[in-house]
């Protein structure tokens, strides 16, 4: 890799910066931070150019110390340092990887069984962050305040079940109400936290991520919200206001199901419920099996984590919504860490997860005039922002079909 040493790599606003330890570092070479809502933990990989010995900077970075990764001054990701070393002789870097603040819930295990008297399912996850030492971070049901905050958006959109996300209950059967209730909210020894706490979670159609400043959300994905972006590439055009450096996509049935049955036995009782994958079903049994949800490749799946009808029918929702979006892949590698706004000054807005965007693309057919038939609105995740000697500033991120997230959606309802 090209040895280079500079203040900030990319315009001045794409340029990245590193805190780390109450320092401002400023002289780095590549890095690669991602970001995402539905893969955790969000994690980064810096290197940094020095003009002298390497001792000098193990010694001022070291395993442990928080940070700060900022995109043109606005922070986008904190956590912790976890491995910072020297990969060659031939250049005189340090390279330092970290993770987020979700690192430590897939670092601590479960090591003592024990039963929650949490209410509601943000008690609990508030009780789990206590045990893994982060008791003093705030978790919210809406992520609204940090994607304004990531992108410099003018708009900030709340979630529209966002209070009926933070009634969801643990602690006693469903009455067929309007909030979700559980029994028996009981960890076992050997997992990790994330692990226990994302069955939960499971059981309602919730993720969980670490806000820009450390806190946390959990959430479901918000495709109601307002574009944040517009992603136009137009054909026979020399210049297009985004720079599209690669794009995949990719429209795969072979892991698919025409329908799920998730089902698990309770106090003797069989639970069951089904969710129907339209785009399967049709695509195999035509217009008519998709109209009726009479799906003839179905999959039994059983979670002994059920414990209501209710939790199967949303466990059930999140099977066809993760085999939608596996069978489902559309991404893009754009110049720079930016596109452009969709308020009406036009502005650049930072890349960010759980943002929507609309897509203007004569090369793929992803536009309005809807000749793939999928639309051109899509929900942004997976970001990956980048920076080599030989690629430059990119920023990758896959835009989700907002079909595929209607099930999640609708577990918060």
């Amino acid at each position: 890799m090209a040895d280079y040493y500079s203040d900030f790599l990319g315009n001045d606003e794409d340029a990245v910066q590193l805190y780390l330890a109450e320092q401002d570092i400023k002289i780095y070479g590549s890095y690669e931070v991602k970001c995402a809502v539905m893969t955790q933990p969000a994690a980064f990989t810096v290197r940094i150019g020095w003009g002298s010995a390497a001792k000098d900077l193990l010694k001022r970075f070291k395993a442990g110390d928080p940070f700060q990764l900022k995109i043109g001054g606005q922070v986008i990701q904190s956590g912790r340092v976890e491995s910072p070393s020297v990969p060659s002789a031939k250049v005189t870097q340090l390279e330092i990887k970290g993770r987020d603040w979700m690192s430590p819930l897939f670092r601590a295990s479960i090591i003592n069984e024990r039963q929650f008297t949490a209410k509601t399912i943000i008690e609990l996850v508030e009780e789990v962050l206590k045990i893994v030492g982060l008791g003093d971070r705030t978790v919210f049901y809406d992520n609204s305040a940090n994607r304004q905050l990531m992108t410099k958006s003018k708009k900030a959109h709340r979630h529209p079940r966002g209070q009926l996300i933070e009634s969801i209950d643990t602690g006693a059967v469903s009455n067929g109400g309007a909030k979700v209730e559980y029994q028996n909210v009981k960890c076992k020894i050997g997992e990790t936290w994330f692990q226990w706490l994302d069955k939960q979670l499971r059981m309602a159609g919730l993720y969980m991520w670490a806000t820009l400043d450390g806190n946390f959300v959990v959430s479901a994905p918000n495709i109601t919200q307002p574009f944040t972006y517009r992603l136009t590439r137009r054909r026979g055009q020399p210049r297009n206001e985004v720079n599209v450096e690669d794009h995949a996509y990719r429209f795969d049935i072979t892991n698919m199901h025409t329908s799920i049955c998730a089902f698990a036995r309770y106090n003797g009782l069989q639970i069951d419920a089904v969710a129907v994958n339209l785009w399967c079903a049709q695509a195999i049994g035509g217009s008519g099996a998709a109209a009726t949800g009479t799906g003839f490749e179905p999959l039994a799946l059983f979670d002994d984590e059920i414990k209501n009808p209710q939790q199967a029918q949303w466990r059930a929702n999140r099977q066809v919504s993760e085999e939608m979006r596996a069978g489902f892949h559309l991404s893009y590698t754009v110049a720079g860490h930016r596109l452009p706004s969709a308020d009406a000054d036009g502005h650049m807005a930072v890349l960010a997860p759980d943002t929507m965007a609309q897509l203007e693309d004569d090369e793929l057919g992803f536009n309005s005039q809807n000749e793939l038939g999928f639309g051109n609105s899509f929900w942004l995740d997976e970001l990956t922002y980048r920076r080599t000697a030989e690629s430059g500033t990119t920023t990758s991120f896959d835009c989700v079909h907002p079909d595929s997230l209607k099930f999640l959606a609708e577990a918060a309802e």
